[in-house]
């Protein structure tokens, strides 16, 4: 039988990746929101999506795949700071929470991420073969909640994936960022 820890850990991170869950940095996406209401304190979310995935999963077949989604999960934890927190929160989407972090500071740990994914290898794979386009939402102060902050994420990581994928968008009306 589980005890309650064992089971708060398989609850709060993905089987796969080790990464927080969906629901586990939701939760702490409301209390830096809740710190910014109190405290006036930044932060941002970012939401990606690994480019072309069905493609590759196709490629690779799905042990091969999951094997992929488990280093690019790695590959973007590393290049996060410490207080970051990344999650994978659907089939190839992964969220990062930013505390403590202002818009060109968010959008600049976001490049590092995408960098980092696009240069990494894998046996049936070229480098460069493998990228991530990323949303990257400010919890500014006309977001009220982490759902309206997440859909903002999620509307510029396809606007990043329209504007031609491997990129970062900060902004609807601005120009995105690329490799």
């Amino acid at each position: 039988m589980l005890n309650v820890l064992e089971l708060r850990q398989q609850t709060q991170h993905d089987d796969l990746t080790g990464l927080l869950t969906r629901g586990a940095i939701l939760a702490l996406a409301a209390q830096e929101l809740s710190r910014r209401d109190r405290h006036g304190r930044p932060a941002a979310l970012l939401m990606l999506d690994v480019d072309r995935f069905r493609g590759i999963n196709d490629r690779l077949g799905h042990p091969g795949a999951d094997a992929l989604l488990r280093r690019i999960a790695t590959c973007a934890a590393g290049a996060l700071r410490t207080g970051d927190q990344i999650a994978r929160v659907g089939g190839d989407e992964f969220m990062i929470l930013l505390p403590e972090t202002v818009p060109p500071e968010a959008t600049v740990v976001a490049e590092q991420v995408r960098r980092r994914v696009s240069e990494l290898s894998h046996p049936q794979m070229s480098a460069g073969d493998v990228t991530i386009s990323i949303g990257v939402a400010p919890l500014r102060d006309c977001i009220t909640t982490v759902d309206a902050c997440s859909v903002t994420a999620d509307q510029l990581l396809y606007a990043a994936k329209g504007a031609g994928r491997n990129r970062c968008q900060q902004n609807l009306a601005r120009r995105s960022l690329a490799a």
